[in-house]
């Protein structure tokens, strides 16, 4: 799985999103569940096994 899971509130995409750029060109993967979670799957069980199987967990905080 992903070095990082990036945990934030919808409204924070933008940043997270520069972030996870960041990350990427430092050769880290970044889990984003946005992009990271298939249609069909289960949310719970997806973001549970992301979290327990990454080296970090990122969270943003915001007033969001």
């Amino acid at each position: 799985m992903a070095d990082v899971f990036i945990s934030y509130a919808r409204e924070d995409k933008g940043f997270v999103r520069r972030v996870h750029e960041s990350l990427a060109a430092r050769t880290l993967e970044a889990w984003v569940d946005s992009e990271d979670i298939p249609p069909t799957a289960d949310y719970l069980q997806e973001i549970r096994a992301a979290i327990e199987s990454a080296d970090a967990v990122i969270l943003v905080l915001s007033p969001d």
